[in-house]
């Protein structure tokens, strides 16, 4: 089972350098090219220049946090999946305003590595399903 990409790109966005840093590595290893992120500002300046097909983003981050990046991406027309990162417990409350925000999903720290990658399998595979 060698290295072989999928061609999809994910961009982590998330303050916590290990955690970008296991991201990147699991989704490498799945064949994913991953693009990272140290903030929203950051992030919003990678979709601005790179070609990416799906963000998963940390909520709370310095300067500019994940739903402020979702929105600002949807103003610029960026209509991609974005997949929260949040340090809160599942909770149904949470989740439905995500849903409101615009996010795909939610993940929970700390996660599993195989949610992670179903879940963005997912949601990749919702966007090239033609629409009903």
């Amino acid at each position: 089972m060698g290295m072989e990409s999928n061609g999809k790109v994910v961009l982590v966005a998330d303050d916590e350098i290990q955690v970008l840093d296991i991201l990147k590595r699991v989704l490498e290893r799945f064949g994913f090219s991953v693009l990272t992120a140290e903030n929203g500002e950051i992030g919003l300046e990678i979709l601005g220049r790179e070609h990416v097909d799906i963000v998963v983003t940390d909520l709370g981050m310095p300067k500019m946090g994940g739903d402020l990046m979702l929105a600002l991406a949807r103003g610029q027309n960026i209509q991609i999946p974005f997949v929260a990162i949040t340090g809160i417990n599942e909770n149904p409350t949470l989740t439905a305003k995500l849903k409101k925000d615009g996010f795909a999903a939610a993940l929970h720290k700390p996660f599993d590595i195989d949610t992670v990658v179903s879940v963005i399998k997912q949601e990749l595979e919702m966007e090239e399903a033609p629409a009903e």
